[in-house]
């Protein structure tokens, strides 16, 4: 699905008493309405999957190489892959790293260094095979 659908049909948490249930869809349509934010609509135009590829595609996962040349034909203009200013795959691995040397100097963890290395492995291989995971997954049976 593309951004701007999933974020139209997914309402606002009843927490939040100063906005209307569905104010994303109102603020996409009066974006689309005006067509003065012509970056931002490129943005809503991408689908989930185009917009992961992009947050893991400092991981050169094979697989997303065709699909990274069709998403830059399709954010002409945009600068997404030369921008590094956004929170990407390595933003998510630089964390969990100066995490991992925080709680080492503080001793509360049993982790190691190596632990942690290990579960930047693992987290990167889900990254690049979740979807793989997500169609293999097998749902629960209703209880009717």
């Amino acid at each position: 699905m593309e951004m701007k659908d999933i974020l139209c049909e997914i309402p606002i948490t009843t927490k939040n008493k100063k906005s209307r249930r569905f104010e994303n869809k109102f603020i996409i349509e009066k974006l689309y309405f005006e067509g003065e934010e012509k970056k931002i609509i490129q943005i809503l135009d991408l689908t989930f999957r185009e917009l992961f590829i992009i947050f893991r595609r400092k991981l050169n996962f094979d697989e997303d190489k065709e699909d990274l040349e069709k998403i830059d034909k399709k954010i002409k203009g945009l600068k997404l892959f030369e921008n590094n200013n956004y929170k990407d795959i390595n933003y998510l691995i630089n964390k969990i790293r100066k995490k991992s040397k925080k709680i080492d100097e503080e001793r509360e963890t049993e982790m190691t260094e190596d632990d942690y290395e290990e579960y930047i492995q693992e987290m990167q291989n889900l990254c690049c095979n979740y979807q793989k995971w997500f169609n293999k997954k097998i749902g629960r049976n209703s209880k009717k």
